[in-house]
């Protein structure tokens, strides 16, 4: 059985024993923009006995509608809301092999994405760097 993340927007995130971290901490991999959120706010994960959530945070973590004991067990459906974001658990069966992806540098060092979606930003949307994989795209600056 895998389980996923599953975001307002319908975008999934593979969960997995390292978890997937919600906060307003740039590293976090789910970005929560609302003050109200703590830099590592909370952490969802496959523990021992099945997926779980545990509080980081110093406001509430709800499954359900309900504030969560540490750490709380979760089942397919359960709702996640933290400050500005409501996730739902979503569980299935394994999905194959996926696409991997690159970033290639001029420089020629090459950057594996792990996490997907990403965004990359900071400049013209005509200037970036080099994607491999399935649909391959170059752009020049």
């Amino acid at each position: 059985m895998a389980f996923w993340l599953e975001r307002a927007d319908g975008t999934r995130l593979a969960l997995d024993e390292r978890g997937v971290v919600l906060g307003r901490a740039l590293a976090s991999d789910v970005f929560l923009a609302d003050r109200r959120a703590s830099g590592l706010h909370a952490l969802v994960r496959l523990g021992p006995q099945g997926p779980e959530v545990r509080s980081l945070g110093r406001v509430a973590v709800e499954v359900n509608g309900e504030p969560a004991p540490d750490p709380t067990p979760l089942k397919h459906g359960d709702g996640i809301a933290v400050p500005g974001e409501q996730l739902r658990l979503v569980a299935g069966p394994p999905e194959g092999p996926r696409p991997s992806w690159f970033l290639c540098r001029p420089t020629g060092a090459v950057l594996g994405i792990v996490r997907t979606p990403l965004r990359v930003g900071g400049g013209p949307p005509s200037c970036g760097a080099s994607f491999a994989g399935e649909f391959a795209r170059e752009m020049d600056c």
